[in-house]
């Protein structure tokens, strides 16, 4: 038996070889979910976890309520997380200045909104890229900028908060904005 360092740094190659191994299998496989992506070998943990992150953009349709299309509205987004480093950088940011003005205060209504319309502010500037089907004037497709993004979510945020905490969960699920050749939990069997 192996113990002391070495048995640690054998048992740890073990894992790794063990994961590479595993993570090749399951991709070599047909998996319905992600097809057969290539074979991830020669890496470490470090590559392996850096290969699933978030990355490009994903396509949420809106499919509550109508913005003067026929169609369903699409928002097209980039991830609302770590691998969005301007969005990230600026909720640190917000964070710092509510932790500053509500020290010692109490949750309310009205603080309640505030967080919304500032999640609505953080998204238009950061995640929001583009829309299909969004007409501000029914028939006339409005173009998309970040100001025309902040107006529609702070009036979701007003008036259908439910709808925002759909749009946000959807950009805070690294899974939607993950290469389809990278593994997930799903294809690894761990889903």
């Amino acid at each position: 038996m192996v113990t002391g360092e070495t048995g640690a740094a054998i048992c740890n190659q073990c894992v790794a070889r063990s994961m590479q191994l595993l993570v090749e299998d399951r991709l070599a496989s047909k998996s319905p979910r992600r097809g057969n992506g290539p074979i991830l070998t020669g890496m470490g943990f470090l590559d392996l976890i850096a290969a699933t992150m978030p990355t490009g953009t994903a396509r949420f349709v809106l499919d509550t309520f109508p913005l003067g299309s026929d169609q369903a509205p699409v928002l097209i987004m980039r991830h609302a997380g770590d691998s969005n480093a301007a969005y990230a950088s600026a909720v640190v940011k917000a964070a710092n200045e509510l932790r500053s003005r509500a020290a010692g205060s109490r949750i309310t209504e009205s603080k309640i909104a505030e967080s919304r319309s500032l999640d609505a502010r953080l998204f238009a500037q950061h995640v929001l890229v583009g829309w299909e089907n969004v007409c501000e004037t029914p028939g006339t497709p409005t173009p998309f900028s970040p100001a025309k993004a902040e107006e529609l979510l702070l009036a979701i945020a007003a008036k259908r908060p439910d709808v925002l905490t759909l749009i946000t969960s959807f950009a805070r699920d690294a899974d939607n904005f993950r290469d389809a050749s990278v593994p997930t939990g799903d294809a690894l069997g761990k889903g």
